[in-house]
């Protein structure tokens, strides 16, 4: 026989030898009471007595069993009165009597009330913990008295801001966790956790579920509380017995009635699959972004062509201009010194038009630093060059002087900027547009923003096609891609700004890049 199924039986041995004890000593105070009621010539309500009989029985009986006890003490109370005072007109002892009855009846109903009152507590509680542990969250029930005591002492010290206390005491967020404990989890917890029961866990501090690298998720939830915030989330990690991290949502209620009591509720969901997913989507993004920048490289091979031939042309005539300065009968050393110069110069230049082109092909994560938004214009029409006067575009510039510096990706940016002017190059071509002109102005807002449009003189853009204009795969081009504008808006928008197209009186398309300066940056962070 297991330990078990000997457990069980001692058990019910306990349980049959308590409600034996319980009757006997009901049934011997019920005898007791009534002799002295009917036998006794005691002034007083004898009777009322049984109540005490009916909360004996309430610690063994049924329902229905109570029911039949509290009308054997009625019959009993009856039978009493009788014996005692039967043959008397009525007297005291008639309202001593008839007290003791509306004690017994109001006793009986009050106790079977009751019943029903713990019944329901307990079917809600039964619900309650079936709903918890069939869960795929983690549910846990924290006991935060210490945590309560901690943060009265602070407030009671005038302390305003938990943060800066924190930055001043290093070992607040760990004192701050040993003192929050385990009350309950339900069983995805136990699971989550790698625990092998609920006893393992209840108890113990939560310090260890915190890795490191989350003390700060910790502290805001605690600053919450310190607060009178009543929920707080946050996505975190969690670590298990066995030292793995798991990917979280932290969500926490510590609603008044609650936490006065020391309590606060917590659930982690289990979020590893949208982290992954999330990875997962940021990975195609960027090879997307790479195809768009090699299929942009497709377009603009003519104009890369022309710009590197450019150096080296110069490079060339340089070197025949050098050697004719040196075959002369008096050699001329200073200008063919000047001629090496200039051949070293158009070297570099073409060295750098080569690492621009590198730098679009590469899928090398993007490179931000803080930079002027002016020189990259400059250098975005360098190379789109040849594109602008295969098609005779005249390009305007209005460029505001000392702008602030913008944090940014130059070689991302290049391909937003590219992208638009191609565009309206296309644009102008395609329906015969002439004089073909694009304008492109800079100027800071007031808001702190750096402002780029690009504006074209051609067909514009139909009612109907600016609300998709900037979805994957929709394009206005005949065999286009439908993949420049909505990379574009990731790009933008990854540096915190955004890309719209404007209302433009007269014709012609419009397009306005916004990108956060690095002052703009800074006050936001300070």
């Amino acid at each position: 026989m297991t330990r078990e199924i000997l457990a069980s039986q001692e058990l019910a041995r306990r349980t049959h030898i308590q409600r034996a004890a319980w009757m006997a000593a009901a049934a011997l105070l019920a005898l007791g009471i009534f002799i002295v009621d009917a036998f006794s010539p005691f002034g007083v309500a004898i009777a009322v007595l049984y109540v005490v009989v009916l909360l004996v029985a309430n610690q063994f009986a049924s329902r229905n069993g109570l029911i039949l006890i509290g009308t054997g003490c009625f019959i009993l109370t009856v039978i009493g009165f009788l014996f005692g005072h039967g043959n008397e007109p009525v007297s005291e002892a008639t309202f001593r009597f008839l007290i003791s009855l509306s004690a017994i009846i109001i006793a009986t109903a009050l106790l079977l009330r009751g019943r029903n009152v713990i019944a329901a507590l307990e079917e809600s509680e039964a619900r309650y913990r079936m709903f918890l542990n069939i869960s795929a969250v983690s549910f846990w029930r924290l006991d935060v008295h210490e945590l309560n005591q901690i943060l009265a002492n602070l407030r009671a010290a005038g302390v305003r801001d938990l943060r800066r206390h924190a930055e001043d005491d290093p070992e607040f967020v760990s004192d701050a966790m040993k003192a929050v404990r385990i009350a309950d989890v339900n069983h995805r917890g136990v699971e989550r956790i790698g625990a092998r029961t609920r006893d393992e866990l209840i108890g113990q501090s939560v310090r260890y579920g915190w890795p490191k690298s989350t003390h700060d998720v910790f502290l805001r939830g605690v600053e919450a509380i310190f607060n009178g915030e009543t929920s707080f989330q946050a996505e975190t990690r969690v670590r298990t017995m066995q030292g793995n991290e798991l990917d979280t949502l932290f969500c926490m209620s510590s609603p008044p009635e609650i936490l006065d009591r020391g309590t606060i509720l917590v659930a982690h969901i289990d979020i590893t699959e949208q982290i992954e997913a999330r990875k997962a989507l940021a990975g195609m993004q960027a090879d997307l972004a790479h195809a768009a920048r090699l299929s942009m490289l497709g377009e603009l091979t003519a104009s890369i062509a022309h710009e590197v031939n450019q150096p080296l042309a110069a490079m060339a005539t340089n070197g025949e201009a050098g050697l004719r300065w040196l075959e002369r009968a008096q050699p001329h050393i200073e200008e063919a010194r000047t001629a090496l110069a200039r051949i070293i110069a158009d070297a570099r230049r073409a060295a750098d038009v080569i690492v621009r082109i590198r730098g679009i092909a590469s899928k090398a994560p993007p490179a931000k630093a803080e930079q002027a938004v002016n020189p990259v214009i400059d250098e975005t029409l360098q190379f789109v060059q040849h594109e602008l006067q295969t098609h005779g575009v005249e390009v305007r510039l209005d460029l505001a002087a000392d702008l602030p510096n913008v944090l940014m990706d130059r070689v991302q940016i290049q391909q937003v900027l590219s992208n638009l002017i191609v565009n309206a190059v296309q644009a102008m071509s395609e329906h015969g547009f002439s004089p073909p002109c694009i304008t492109i102005s800079s100027h800071a807002d007031a808001d702190g923003l750096v402002r780029v449009v690009v504006a074209d003189n051609g067909p514009g853009i139909d009612a109907d096609d600016r609300e998709r204009l900037f979805d994957s795969f929709f394009t206005t081009k005949p065999g286009g891609m439908g993949l420049g504008l909505p990379i574009s808006r990731s790009i933008v928008e990854a540096h915190g700004g955004t890309i719209a197209i404007d209302e433009q009186s007269g014709g012609g398309a419009r397009f306005t890049v916004k990108l956060p300066s690095t002052s703009r940056t800074t006050t936001a962070a300070g």
